[in-house]
């Protein structure tokens, strides 16, 4: 609804802008609309959208293959922004996450000012803006490049989470998607995985 409280100048424009027998309160925001219209993509914003998500994956990729341990996290921020300015986008889509060890326990933890050591793991969230469509990646590796063998098997069971997740999307794509459906099946995956023996 229109908020007449907020500027009674503009609240007497409005009033006067319309018809007659219309009154101030009939007016409602055009958010529902508007949230609608922003699930439908055009061929082209589908493109641009691929666009961003390869060159944030690209950078993520250059970031994995330059951890070192002892490296601060800020060198992956300043890697990851380079990479993807260097393959066309504008800017970083929001400040990324670059936690090692524990740190990535931290919700969007953003300090990105300590050091990788070696056998941990360190996580990145980041993603690039490519001509105002934004990318959101999550991953995480071995600061040592290898994982140890319980490092392993948590990632074992993230991924075979991800994948079942992704092929479940991609059977509903075309009908009507309960995203707690989704959100319950990687739930009972990362459960039951964690149980085995």
């Amino acid at each position: 609804l229109f908020d007449s409280s907020i500027n009674p100048a503009v609240t007497a424009l409005v009033e006067a802008a319309l018809p007659s027998g219309r009154s101030i309160a009939s007016l409602s925001t055009p958010s529902r609309l508007l949230q609608r219209l922003r699930l439908v993509k055009s061929a082209s914003e589908v493109a641009l959208m691929r666009r961003a998500a390869a060159i944030s994956a690209a950078g993520i990729d250059a970031c994995m293959r330059t951890t070192r341990p002892d490296m601060i996290e800020e060198r992956l921020e300043a890697i990851m922004e380079y990479e993807c300015r260097m393959r066309g986008a504008q800017r970083l889509a929001y400040p990324p996450v670059v936690a090692g060890g524990d740190r990535a326990n931290t919700l969007h933890y953003v300090n990105n000012d300590q050091p990788l050591r070696a056998g941990e793991l360190v996580l990145m969230d980041a993603g690039c803006e490519y001509y105002c469509y934004a990318s959101d990646v999550t991953r995480t590796w071995p600061v040592s490049g290898r994982f140890s063998e319980a490092q392993r098997e948590v990632y074992s069971i993230v991924l075979e989470a991800n994948k079942l997740c992704i092929a479940q999307l991609e059977q509903v794509a075309h009908k009507s998607l309960n995203m707690y459906d989704i959100n319950r099946l990687a739930e009972q995956v990362l459960s039951d995985g964690m149980r085995r023996p």
